[in-house]
């Protein structure tokens, strides 16, 4: 009916054809090859009487015919177009068909005057494949039938899928006639594939039916995403309906045409008779009657008045149909503007087979939709595809997207996933399985690897382990080696600001004490603490607290060597001082040292007593000579116990190397320890001893309690040993500032009148 619709608007439009009138006779081929063949056959001979009776007006004979036959439409499927293209082509008719899809007719060596409007079905795999792309479809079987339609879209599917991440769970092939047993295995081998839960189907419809169903009494209705091909929309076979809702199938683009579908249902019965006989038939089935002369007695007789029941749905597959008429009309026509100058003329009644097709091949014009229709280098239609979805509540299909250079569809039904392994967790490679890509088991890598991926040539991305070693970390990701990263005592920490306040406060405090002394340096409580011991004792106090500076940056060569030095020497100092302030006092109240004094009374002098401190403090400095010899300072990185981290280290610092320099600073706090017990006792005017007792009492607990922190302490938390290592320095050095240097600035300051006794 579109056909004969579009014929009658060219007919009646004056700019197409001028003086000549297109006739169509309708033949039926019941989709049948063998049916069409006859036919084509038929028209081949009828076309040779006709150009035989054209041909006799030169002779002078007497004619009642001069129009010919020019073309063929049709047929509507590939199974039937492949031999009739066949036959008509070794006859040069051109013939322009507007629904066979097989890739096969697109070969122009084999079927050279074959058009058609509507594309190949390598552009409707094409599409399909998108959607598959779109959804995350990977996983997929494919059904079809066992015929050149069928088999040359596999062909074309298995093709076009081959670099693409989509793989095939099933490939099954159902002759054209199905028996009950071929549909049960072919469902059941869909169902043996539970993951594979999309399925592309190039089958009849007939054969759709039948394989749905079987689904359905299965109790699987809604367990498959159905993808189908154009011929789908066109099937009346109600129980296909009940299980594929949200399907999706491709029909040519085609817009409605309100026009055409108006004045398709304003024809009657009776119109139909001596217009179309096949629409009269149509109306028959649609009103369960029979037309007059039908033998079929049990049905009615029709009512002349008869027209399409409003139910009736219009395919909107229409387009494609008028573009066969309306080639074939702006073919001719062009030809006759060129032969003729848009008169009729011989050479134009004369058009052999090849001019037609070259003017066909050549055609343009403006469609139905709007749109510029030609032919491609194949002689196929434009490949552009309506969309559509089967709503199953509403019971029809609505058009959901448009295949055109790549344009995007909507999704199908609900959120099916169609995959045959799950993405694996970030920490585990992909182990294929088999030959298909796209199945994969998880394992887990190893501590400290990453999952590497690698594109096949599929596009797919196939994952392995790959270790990050050593020196590096892998990424909370797993995709990334990134470098271990480093952590040392800085400024980066809270508590090293608390543990800097207290170094820096007692840095304050000793250069204040400093220039106290120094003011004060002639005065008689100055001179009587031992002015050159007690700066000794400031300068090892001093040190202490800058320990906490070199430890608070990035460790380097430099700064290890400083690290070695305060953590000796500063404790040195300090007790080589002190001993021989303590020494001191327990000769003067000891009565073996009362009789060395009468002797030996210039070694109670300031010289001599700070000779024999440094005597005291140049043995550390021999002790930390060997030190260095024995291991030279240098950087090194200690891996956490617990996370990894590489802790920043002086080497030497963190071993028993480390005893090395403070072996004898501890020796010197001992013996402290035991001259400040032996001068506990001294007169009470003696304050000192009582301010050194406490000084070196509470040293040697800090002692006792840091040093094996320290040492034990060498890959947990680095960086809070190290703070607490800093805070017990400057601990220390507070209280010997406190304690031995407290009560005499007291005196200096707040009471400067005692400062001359």
């Amino acid at each position: 009916e579109m056909a004969i619709y579009t014929l009658e608007l060219i007919n009646n439009d004056p700019t197409i054809l001028p003086g000549v009138t297109l006739v169509m006779d309708t033949v039926a081929d019941c989709r049948i090859d063998t049916r069409a063949l006859k036919e084509a056959i038929m028209f081949y001979y009828l076309m040779l009487q006709i150009v035989q009776t054209y041909l006799s007006i030169d002779t002078g004979e007497s004619t009642t015919k001069n129009n010919t036959y020019w073309g063929v439409i049709g047929p509507g499927s590939s199974e039937v177009s492949l031999p009739t293209a066949k036959l008509l082509g070794l006859f040069d008719i051109s013939q322009i068909s507007y629904a066979p899809t097989s890739p096969t007719l697109s070969d122009k060596q084999r079927y050279p005057y074959f058009f058609r409007t509507i594309a190949s079905d390598t552009f409707q795999v094409d599409a399909m494949i998108q959607i598959l792309k779109r959804n995350n479809w990977q996983y997929v079987s494919f059904i079809h039938d066992n015929n050149a339609y069928g088999n040359a879209a596999f062909d074309a599917f298995k093709s076009q899928i081959e670099n693409t991440t989509i793989c095939m769970a099933v490939n099954i092939r159902v002759p054209r006639t199905p028996d009950q047993q071929i549909i049960v295995d072919a469902v059941n081998s869909l169902l043996s594939k539970d993951k594979a839960r999309v399925v592309v189907a190039f089958v009849s419809t007939s054969t759709l039916a039948k394989l749905v169903g079987r689904v359905a009494d299965l109790g699987y209705a809604n367990h498959f995403q159905w993808i189908g091909s154009d011929s789908w929309n066109a099937s009346d076979e109600e129980s296909m309906y009940q299980v594929i809702d949200g399907s999706l199938t491709f029909i040519g683009h085609s817009r409605p045409d309100n026009e055409f579908e108006h004045n398709l249902r304003q024809i009657t019965l009776q119109e139909s008779l001596s217009r179309n006989i096949f629409f009269a038939h149509y109306l028959a089935w649609s009103h369960h009657c029979s037309l007059q002369g039908n033998s079929n007695n049990s049905l009615p007789p029709c009512d002349g008045n008869l027209t399409l029941p409003n139910s009736t749905r219009i395919i909107p597959m229409l387009q494609t149909s008028a573009n066969t008429v309306l080639a074939f009309a702006h073919a001719f026509n062009n030809a006759q503007r060129d032969l003729c100058n848009g008169t009729v003329c011989d050479e134009f009644k004369m058009l052999s087979g090849q001019k037609i097709r070259e003017y066909l091949r050549n055609v343009s014009f403006i469609d139905g939709n709007q749109d510029t229709f030609h032919f491609d280098d194949l002689q196929d239609g434009p490949a552009s595809y309506d969309v559509l979805r089967y709503n199953g509540r509403d019971r029809i299909w609505r058009k959901v997207g448009i295949y055109l250079n790549g344009e995007s569809y909507e999704k199908g039904r609900g959120n099916i996933t169609s995959l045959c392994s799950d993405s694996c967790p970030a920490n585990q490679y992909m182990l294929i399985s088999g030959t298909k890509s796209c199945c994969w088991h998880c394992i887990s890598c190893e501590i400290n690897s990453i999952v590497t991926y690698n594109v096949t040539s599929n596009l797919r991305n196939i994952s392995t382990c790959k270790s990050c070693g050593s020196e590096h970390v892998a990424d909370p990701n797993f995709q990334v080696c990134l470098p271990v990263p480093t952590d040392f005592l800085s400024f980066a920490h809270g508590w090293v600001w608390g543990v800097l306040c207290v170094s820096c406060v007692g840095l304050i405090l000793t250069i204040i004490t400093f220039a106290l002394y120094a003011w004060n340096w002639e005065t008689a409580l100055v001179r009587a603490s031992g002015r050159e011991l007690s700066s000794m004792i400031l300068i090892g106090v001093l040190l202490t607290f800058m320990l906490t500076f070199f430890f608070c940056f990035k460790p380097t060569k430099a700064l290890c060597v400083m690290r070695r030095l305060s953590t000796g020497l500063s404790f040195t100092i300090i007790y080589s001082a002190v001993l021989v302030k303590t020494m001191r006092i327990s000769f003067i109240f000891n009565s073996l040292g009362k009789k060395l004094i009468k002797d030996y009374k210039k070694l109670l002098r300031p010289m001599p007593q700070l000779i024999l401190a440094l005597v005291l403090t140049a043995v550390e400095v021999f002790l930390l000579i060997i030190w260095f010899v024995m291991q030279p300072p240098k950087v090194l990185k200690t891996r956490s116990n617990h996370h990894v981290v590489d802790y920043l280290q002086c080497e030497g610092m963190i071993s028993h190397y480390l005893i090395i320099g403070l072996l004898y600073p501890i020796l010197l706090v001992l013996l402290c320890t035991y001259y400040a017990i032996k001068v506990r006792k001294v007169p009470t005017g003696f304050n000192e001893a009582k301010h050194i007792g406490f000084a070196v009492y509470t040293a040697l607990v800090i002692c006792i309690a840091q040093i094996p922190t320290y040492l034990v302490n060498t890959s947990t938390n680095i960086v809070l040993r190290d703070a607490i290592y800093c805070l017990g320095n400057s601990l220390n050095g507070l209280i010997i500032l406190f304690a031995m240097f407290g009560p005499k600035i007291y005196i200096i300051v707040f009471r400067p009148q005692k400062n001359n006794q």
